[in-house]
């Protein structure tokens, strides 16, 4: 015996069974789109995707103009040549003629991957919502050549996010050896398994950056390269940099002779950084040093109160790595 539906359930029908169809509809056509990335033009289309198109930046971002649905949001900061804003569509506000060195920069604040625990000495005390800052140079081979070792792959991309980051081989560490050729196991620690190599005499050469904001306003550190790619696009080189997030630097440079700031003229190569695009990295990390400057403060303080009810030599408040 059929039993009668009311008017209300009818409508919730109706509506779960739209619903359904959108659904449908849109994992139909994130399907297609991966599909056609994954076809026979492969890397090809997606590096030249933003020229075959026809859309700008803005349009590509745009996503009223998506056939796919939702778009990733760039998290990234820009500067760039007027050669590479054309080249690529970007927008004329990222271009600048206070940059040097270098074709284009981006910089970026990311969730870090895992949380860290041991804080204050106390495996419970972990840390979340950490970030990574990245960076991004863009080097034109003609424009802005680099000195490769071209004894080494043409791309390399980290394994920090993925598990090798935790796992020792007992027999070898090939994840490691393979970066360092015999020839250069004699070289500076930041240079061993650096891509690029002083053409002269065979060493090689590793990033440094640094900030000369005043006297007592200034700093400097190496600058970890995560991962390369000697022709991301045609023509076109990849460097991504990697580390913790701080005051973003008006120089890098390539050095050979742990050259500092003051001697980085002399560097084999000098990247020089627009101050109005330093501004806004500035603005982009405060959240995230707000937060790790509350939580170091808050550990600092149980840290020295532990200490003082029980005091153990050498005892650090950082996690042992």
């Amino acid at each position: 015996m059929l039993k009668h539906r009311s008017v209300r359930e009818i409508k919730k029908f109706e509506v779960f069974r739209v619903s359904s169809l959108l659904l449908f509809l849109f994992g139909m056509n994130a399907i297609i789109a991966e599909c056609a990335l994954a076809g026979d033009t492969g890397v090809k289309q997606t590096q030249e995707g933003a020229k075959s198109s026809g859309l700008s930046y803005k349009e590509r971002r745009d996503p009223r103009f998506s056939k796919s649905g939702p778009i990733d949001a760039d998290p990234n900061v820009y500067v760039y040549s007027s050669e590479f804003a054309a080249r690529f569509q970007m927008p004329d506000e990222g271009v600048s003629s206070e940059l040097k060195g270098v074709d284009a920069v981006a910089f970026r604040v990311i969730p870090r991957p895992y949380r860290s625990c041991g804080w204050g000495g106390d495996p419970n005390s972990c840390r979340d919502n950490e970030v990574l800052c990245e960076m991004d140079l863009y080097f034109d081979h003609k424009r802005n050549p680099l000195p490769w070792d071209w004894k080494r792959p043409d791309r390399y991309l980290g394994y920090y996010k993925t598990s090798v980051n935790f796992l020792s081989d007992v027999k070898t560490n090939l994840y490691y050896e393979r970066l360092i050729s015999p020839s250069r196991k004699d070289d500076h620690i930041f240079a061993k398994s650096s891509p690029f190599i002083d053409p002269k005499n065979g060493k090689g050469l590793w990033w440094q950056g640094g900030y000369w904001n005043s006297n007592e306003d200034r700093g400097g550190m190496p600058m970890s390269v995560a991962s390369f790619d000697k022709e991301v696009f045609s023509g076109m080189a990849l460097v991504v940099m990697s580390g913790s997030c701080g005051q973003a630097p008006d120089s890098i440079w390539l050095t050979g002779d742990n050259a500092g700031y003051k001697e980085k003229d002399m560097a084999f190569k000098l990247i020089s950084l627009p101050q109005a695009w330093r501004l806004r990295i500035k603005d982009l990390i405060k959240e995230s040093s707000d937060r790790a400057n509350g939580f170091f403060s808050k550990e600092g303080e149980k840290a020295i109160k532990s200490l003082r009810e029980s005091p153990v030599i050498n005892r650090t408040i950082s996690p042992v790595q």
